[in-house]
């Protein structure tokens, strides 16, 4: 059996298995986990702008303090490094701060409709409400 995943960015769009004698138990023995770390690395020139933005610029603190640009910034390089399985962590890392304020950033984004709800042990960057393209 062989199984060919093809990508855009960090997510399979199409998955071709051949097979001589296919059936289900070989079905079971795919993981798509294991292929999803096959995916290409994300190319850090695609979220330069938004690792350059992300350095200089911190959202500020206090009510009605919202600043759009610096979440949907920090979306675009989330979103960019979200099928690594670590993001907070590269993130924490490439920007020089520490991890906890990433995670807290994230929360902030998630909170204000910038990414979708996360999940237990699923990292996801999906688009939220008030990008215009989430749900």
């Amino acid at each position: 059996m062989e199984v060919t995943p093809e990508f855009d960015g960090p997510r399979i769009v199409r998955l071709t298995i051949t097979s001589d004698d296919l059936s289900s138990i070989d079905m079971k023995q795919i993981s798509f986990r294991v292929l999803r770390q096959g995916a290409p690395l994300p190319d850090m020139d695609s979220i330069a702008d938004a690792m350059a933005y992300l350095k200089q610029h911190r959202p500020q603190k206090g009510p009605g303090n919202l600043d759009k640009k610096f979440y949907a910034a920090f979306v675009e390089a989330y979103r960019g490094l979200a099928h690594t399985k670590k993001p907070i962590a590269i993130l924490s890392e490439r920007l020089d701060v520490p991890h906890v304020r990433v995670k807290s950033w994230a929360v902030q984004a998630r909170k204000h409709g910038f990414m979708t709800p996360s999940r237990k042990g699923v990292v996801s960057g999906d688009l939220g409400w008030r990008t215009g393209l989430g749900r």
